[in-house]
């Protein structure tokens, strides 16, 4: 079931997590928006998370692809973003405000292509295996024109 579609996943107004289980789609967020997945609020390399809400993206795009301000991902398992957008997470070089953290950012050609125009955060994540082929593999971050 796709992730915005889903009667399980709740956002901004709830604050109730995604539940556990595999979204394979590639996920356009276009609007502020807080995505909590099973393991909010738990960091990455924490032992103590729980099964997880896991965003694939099936090695077509990037899985999440960010092209809005003030957008928060916290607590998924993002896997499989390689072909044209070629990241995990895509971040948008017009927006910012973007807060990435608490997850699992795993088997993608970038982890993450942090491309935004102000002040983001990506804190508390476990980078591991970015390095499906391609211009800019084995990368946990790639960066560039982002304002530090």
């Amino acid at each position: 079931m796709p992730l915005f579609r889903s009667h399980r996943c709740r956002f901004k107004r709830t604050n109730n997590p995604c539940c556990s289980g595999t979204y394979i789609e590639n996920v356009a967020v276009n609007k502020e928006v807080t995505l909590l997945g099973a393991n909010s609020g738990t960091s990455g390399n924490s032992p103590g998370r729980v099964s997880e809400s896991i965003i694939d993206g099936d090695l077509l795009s990037a899985s999440l692809q960010i092209i809005s301000d003030n957008v928060v991902v916290d607590g998924f398992r993002i896997i499989n973003g390689l072909n044209g957008l070629s990241a995990g997470i895509w971040m948008s070089s017009s927006n910012g405000g973007i807060t990435i953290e608490n997850n699992i950012i795993t088997n993608n050609m970038m982890g993450i292509y942090a491309n935004c125009d102000s002040t983001s955060y990506i804190q508390n994540n476990l980078f591991d295996s970015n390095n499906l082929p391609g211009p800019a593999g084995e990368t946990g971050i790639y960066s560039e024109f982002t304002m530090v």
